[in-house]
């Protein structure tokens, strides 16, 4: 169990460390992948995008949709400053979870034929922010881990 004393200091510590992400952010950019971009495709054993080989290099962040829907504006700048770390150490590919995850509140579907739409924004959010920094985005549509 935190002590309220600890408790307050790591709100204050998340507070500091989310008004430093939000200072240091970059104006408003267009997103570099467009729509009438490639997919990346396979040839024989290697990837290709358009007719060019595709080298790249990849990173996990399954909780990116989670914090851009459930952590409020503190979320969406930990998305931003992640995706923005991530293009400066030359990553170029994202993994991370289009559903639940941990929590079932987030799930996307949450019935036959509804859909958490807040949940669906958080994604798309993210997906929109992989874009602005030219990251492509390799979507878990689910778990089986146990």
């Amino acid at each position: 169990m935190i002590s309220s004393s600890v408790g307050r200091l790591l709100l204050a510590a998340w507070a500091v460390a989310g008004l430093a992400c939000w200072v240091s952010q970059t104006p408003f950019v267009t997103a570099e992948i467009s729509a009438k971009d490639d997919f990346v495709k396979t040839d024989k054993m290697s990837f290709k995008l358009g007719k060019k080989p595709f080298l790249f290099q990849g990173f996990n962040a399954y909780q990116l949709p989670e914090g851009a829907g459930d952590w409020g504006p503190v979320g969406k700048l930990m998305v931003q400053d992640i995706l923005k770390k991530a293009q400066s150490h030359g990553l170029t590919v994202l993994r991370t979870f289009a559903f639940a995850g941990r929590l079932k509140q987030n799930a996307l579907l949450t019935g036959p034929g509804e859909y958490n739409e807040k949940m669906l924004e958080a994604l798309d959010f993210v997906l929109d922010e992989a874009a602005k920094h030219d990251i492509r985005v390799v979507l878990v549509l689910e778990s089986y881990w146990n």
